[in-house]
């Protein structure tokens, strides 16, 4: 008996060796649980502890790397739907402009925006060459098993860029005088709402497949140490950003409930967006000092 679409997903979300490991197991188990969205929360959580929390039960050099490779894996993951909170945030209060939010509220605001803008560049610069370091061995030696996944999150981006391109022509929100983000003119419909959650569903599955391809090609490349423990520091520097773009989120909503008279929706939107960064930032940290102690001692945590 195959298991659901949603647990298949679940499962692919454990780490290569957890799955080579434990994968008959566990397979087994989920049979034999009769399914329920119980069941579906405790895979997740076991995904997320076998990712942060590996079990390197193997020689000191190989668990070595593959700590390493864990945390760079792990925390690019982090950012990437740290990406999709951050959006929603600016979407539920600076999209229209929340009134009033001045003072520190609004400085606290854009010194997350600052933030996360810098640090995007700088993770998206070291990803570009993380992905050429892979990408370019694989073409050499026609290694299709890393090459694939390393190309279609690329082609993911390029597709979400056109349909995004094209949603914003269909709806007219590219115009003279919106300055502001895509969805600056929020639907007043229930075609309009359907339509923003049809597109909402497309790029969460769009991020979902960059991050499972990134992940498998990184796993199938085997990296050197050398920039493996370089990755760490990028990790270790990511979830420093990461943590400075929730605390600022945090006291920006803070004064956005404070004005008052910010509808509902919007209200629970950043408040959600704020305990996911949290989240991902608490996540991200601890992934990245297990790494850094295994850098440092030379051994797998």
């Amino acid at each position: 008996m195959k298991p659901a679409p949603l647990r298949r997903v679940i499962l692919a979300a454990y780490p290569a060796d957890f799955r080579a490991r434990y994968g008959a197991e566990l397979a087994a188990v989920v049979a034999d649980s009769g399914g329920g969205w119980r069941v579906n929360l405790d895979l997740a959580a076991g995904a997320a502890r076998a990712r942060l929390n590996p079990d390197f039960a193997i020689s000191q050099p190989e668990g070595r790397r593959l700590r390493l490779q864990a945390t760079a894996s792990t925390v690019f993951a982090l950012w990437a739907w740290s990406i999709v909170a951050v959006a929603l945030f600016v979407r539920a209060v600076d999209d229209q402009p929340v009134p009033g939010l001045r003072s520190w509220g609004w400085g606290a605001y854009a010194a997350g925006t600052a933030i996360f803008e810098l640090s995007a560049g700088v993770i998206l610069l070291a990803g570009f060459a993380y992905w050429l370091r892979v990408v370019i061995p694989a073409l050499r030696t026609k290694n299709k098993k890393t090459l694939v996944p390393a190309v279609v999150p690329v082609a993911v981006v390029l597709l979400w860029l056109a349909c995004t391109g094209l949603l914003a022509a269909a709806t007219h929100h590219i115009q003279p005088g919106n300055y502001r983000h895509i969805s600056a003119q929020g639907p007043h419909t229930a075609g309009g709402w359907a339509v923003l959650t049809v597109y909402a569903a497309f790029t969460v599955t769009c991020v979902l497949a960059c991050t499972v391809n990134i992940q498998r090609a990184l796993n199938n490349a085997e990296l050197p140490d050398r920039l493996l423990a370089a990755s760490a520091l990028v990790g270790a520097a990511a979830a420093t950003a990461l943590a400075a773009v929730a605390i600022c989120a945090a006291v920006s909503v803070t004064r956005v409930l404070l004005i008052g008279g910010v509808p509902l929706p919007d209200e629970l939107t950043a408040i959600g967006a704020v305990c996911f960064l949290a989240l991902t930032s608490a996540s991200a940290a601890v992934s990245s000092r297990r790494a850094l102690i295994t850098f440092r001692t030379g051994t797998p945590l």
